[in-house]
């Protein structure tokens, strides 16, 4: 802040305004007018005067000074007077009439010089504080109090013309900041900590001995203060202004303005002089800012933070990183309320917040709703959330706490917050309708499913499957069945209704150890058993522990883990966070585990390598909607791409011998259906697997080894599988790609419905489209570098991800695609390119 000439209009005859200039000389700007109407008219024509000096004629001093005085344009101004023989009245009547200085004359031109230098002061003091309140006034204009302070230091270091700015308070590492060349900023100045230690020590030191710190040169400083002047040189500081502001005792701040020009350090020292008042305004305001937002921000009655809040973090999550979002209501509070009224239900509430502040391992906790609960992560890992999420649905359910809980997990929010949220959400309450039909099953009286049991009306068939090119038995798939009056019920006749009510898991649990005990039988008895193979209903995982259920039962029976298959359905695992975990639990337990009706997901097959499962069914029957041929090509790409991850697949619903021979052509080595067994009893299945023939040795069963057969991309594209329609259905989005030789050009040659549903692309387009050579997430990795990379692996390809902006959506989509090389020409290179949405 240059210091400009201080504005005064001189209100005298031409040879005293001469005389009083020639004692000034240069120190002020002067504005000359004769009487009193000139005065005022040059007031009136500037835009800012500082003072005014009348040095009127002997005897008019005092007039002149009442005609000023009286004029609204210059009661403001402050006005000094020259009076020649100036009486003690004569002054004491010009200080009652607004004077703020007279000079009784004749007086030394010293004095004079020195009652105007008292004079500029006085005014640039002025100037100073009232330049002080209109930057203070625009900066409290923000509503966020930082924002408040970064606008008060912008200014700052633009008057100052300083090369950086800081504001640190008390002891902290984190300052405001504003530099010359447009960063701003709070915390975020990039001072190693040793170093900044050192400064602050330093600066500390000479706070301590000298107040406050005004160094027009560093250097020069060095014969003074050598050791700190070595360490400012040494953090590249020539100048420096430097003032602690201390507030009740204790340091409140230090501003710190660097590198500020020669030719502004008057000014800028004067500035900072009356800096603390404004400062302590500004942290004050900003304090109670805090404070007001905090209280806005607390759910009062349970700690955790409420709907305010939660918006403002949605608004302030990191698009770039991963996140997890776990979604928790509270069971019932509606009949807790009415029941036992509302203390309890907020007391319900308080417990469950009061279980998640404490279980949350390092999430958020907000509370957006009566009764629902939102924790969120960021920078997990998958598996870290929802081992997280597992540890926290334990402590809820060991404080008999009951919650649905919901959620979910993405590697990034470009594609938006809610999305997100709105997935935790969909989990959340399709657990909420399995509890419900749970209590509803347990509101009800013990009915005629529960006399049906303790009569032994239940048991158990077994359907083999089996080695379709021999025949030969592999194991056999628990079926339940209801005797009833001596007619055979089978699952369809009772399952539906079973399922809305609790019995179903009373039901499964007593096949279960059925099952068990019938192996041990086996054992007992010299038979060698095979695996069977139990159903777990998605109720199951909720009425109790499934898998210490299992593991339990197989102790209590002394029963080889791999005697014991358990099967359950894909939806149910890729859907429900909670099955999911469970059946996790079940794998990492060493039983095998089964993806029932596999296939009927649209990207089944892109998943299958993510799938913590030993084996998987795709049920012919259950896909009435693909015709024949395009079954046999769906099951001819199952038992490839799952021969790749040593994954067992059964095919199940055979009933001709045309179905058969085409799976064999295909490879596969596991099938059930009525062609070979339909369901049996007990008794008959124990003396069909004494028939050596009929038996799969166990050296050669096919259970725990891979399928035979490798899907080619050669044999693809010579049955034309990719073009058919439905393939989609169980494949996914997939396309034909062709590289120019010189990689000039990227051509789509080739896709199938799930590639152009994906892409918005048109069914009706030609089939020759350019691709553009996009950037992938990879540093420094194109397309074209993609399918290089992807011709040095030419088993397992190459996989990327990248952004493809497609027409009518505003953000873009987030990709994963597996490159696969497949041929090529004189022309061309021939790819298979996988895609699906980034998870």
């Amino acid at each position: 802040m240059r210091g400009k000439k201080i504005q005064l209009v001189l209100v005298a005859d031409a040879r005293r305004r001469r005389w009083l200039k020639d004692i000034l000389q240069t120190g002020f700007v002067f504005l000359e007018a004769c009487d009193v109407n000139e005065a005022v008219g040059l007031i009136r024509q500037k835009r800012r005067v500082d003072a005014i000096i009348v040095a009127p004629s002997r005897g008019r001093g005092l007039t002149t000074l009442r005609r000023l005085h009286a004029d609204p344009l210059c009661h403001h101004i402050p006005l000094a007077l020259l009076l020649e023989n100036a009486s003690a009245e004569e002054q004491e009547e010009a200080f009652l009439q607004g004077a703020v200085d007279v000079i009784s004359l004749p007086a030394a031109d010293a004095i004079i010089r020195a009652r105007f230098s008292r004079m500029d002061y006085e005014l640039r003091k002025q100037n100073t504080l009232r330049l002080l309140q209109r930057i203070v006034r625009r900066s409290m204009k923000q509503e966020d109090p930082d924002q408040t302070f970064l606008h008060f230091l912008k200014y700052l270091g633009m008057l100052s013309q300083a090369e950086k700015v800081f504001i640190f308070e008390g002891d902290s590492h984190s300052p405001y900041y504003w530099s010359a060349n447009g960063e701003t900023g709070v915390g975020s100045r990039s001072v190693p900590q040793r170093d900044y230690a050192q400064l602050r020590e330093t600066m500390d030191r000479l706070f301590e001995k000298y107040g406050s710190l005004s160094i027009r040169n560093v250097s020069q400083y060095e014969a003074e203060e050598p050791e700190a002047a070595a360490v400012l040189l040494a953090y590249g500081l020539h100048s420096l202004v430097a003032l602690p502001v201390y507030f009740n005792r204790r340091r409140l701040c230090v501003v710190c303005l660097e590198n500020v020009p020669s030719g502004c350090m008057k000014g800028t020292r004067m500035l900072t002089n009356h800096i603390k008042t404004p400062l302590i305004m500004m942290y004050t305001n900003r304090n109670s800012v805090y404070h007001l937002r905090a209280n806005s921000s607390i759910d009062q009655m349970t700690g955790t933070l409420n709907r305010n809040a939660f918006d403002r973090y949605s608004q302030s999550i990191e698009p770039d990183e991963s996140i997890g979002v776990l979604f928790a209501d509270i069971d019932n509070l509606k009949r807790v309320n009415d029941d036992l009224g509302h203390s309890w239900g907020d007391r319900l509430i308080c417990d469950t917040a009061e279980a998640l502040l404490r279980y949350r391992y390092g999430g958020t906790v907000f509370r957006i709703g009566g009764d629902e609960f939102v924790l969120i992560w960021q920078g997990l890992e998958k598996e870290a959330f929802f081992a997280l999420g597992q540890r926290i649905r334990q402590h809820l359910a060991e404080r008999n706490l009951n919650n649905s809980i919901g959620m979910y997990w993405s590697p990034d929010v470009r594609a938006g917050f809610d999305a997100v949220l709105q997935a935790a959400d969909q989990q959340m309450y399709d657990e909420k309708h399995q509890h419900r039909i749970i209590e509803d099953g347990m509101d009800k009286e013990p009915g005629r499913f529960s006399d049906a049991l303790a009569n032994g009306e239940f048991t158990f068939y077994l359907q083999p499957f089996v080695n379709p090119a021999s025949g030969q038995i592999l194991g056999a798939e628990v079926l339940a069945r209801w005797i009833r009056q001596d007619v055979v019920l089978e699952p369809g006749q009772f399952m539906e209704e079973m399922e809305s009510d609790t019995f179903i898991f009373q039901l499964d649990v007593y096949l279960w150890e059925a099952v068990c005990r019938f192996q041990r039988e086996l054992l007992d008895q010299g038979v060698q058993p095979l695996p069977l193979a139990v159903n777990v209903n998605a109720q199951d995982f909720y009425l109790g522990n499934v898998p210490q259920i299992m593991r339990n039962l197989l102790k209590k029976y002394d029963v080889p883990d791999d005697l014991l298959l358990v099967e359950v359905k894909e939806k149910d695992y890729r859907r429900n966070s909670h099955i999911h975990s469970c059946v996790d639990a079940l794998y990492d337990e060493g039983i095998f585990t089964v993806m029932d009706q596999f296939g009927m997901e649209y990207d089944s097959l892109q998943v299958l390598p993510t799938l913590k499962a030993r084996g998987v069914k795709f049920c012919y029957h259950r896909r009435p909607d693909i015709a024949e041929e395009y079954k046999q090509k769906i099951i001819e790409s199952l038992l490839n791409l799952a021969e790749r991850q040593g994954i067992l697949v059964n095919v199940a619903g055979m009933e001709t011998a045309e179905q058969v021979q085409l799976i064999n052509r295909r490879g596969c080595s596991c099938a059930q259906g009525y062609y070979w067994y339909r369901p049996m009893e007990c008794a008959a299945f124990r003396e069909l697997i004494q028939i050596p023939a009929a038996v799969q040795s166990r050296q050669d069963l096919h259970m725990f080894n891979k399928n035979v057969g490798t899907l080619t991309v050669y044999h693809l594209l010579a049955e034309n599988i990719i073009s058919e329609a439905r393939l989609n259905d169980i494949i996914g989005p997939m396309a034909i790609v062709s590289v120019q030789h010189n990689d000039e050009r990227i051509y789509v040659r080739q896709m199938n419905r799930a590639y152009y549903h994906l892409l918005g692309k048109n069914p009706q387009e030609k089939a020759l489209n350019h691709v553009d050579n996009l950037q992938t997430d990879e540093p420094g990795q194109d397309l074209i570098t993609a399918f290089h990379r992807a011709d040095d692996c030419p088993d397992n390809g190459h996989l990327i991800s990248f952004r493809y902006r497609c027409q009518g959506l505003e953000e873009p989509l987030h990709l994963v695609a597996r490159i696969l090389p497949i041929g090529k020409n004189k022309r061309y290179r021939y790819y298979l390119v996988f895609l699906h949405k980034y998870r």
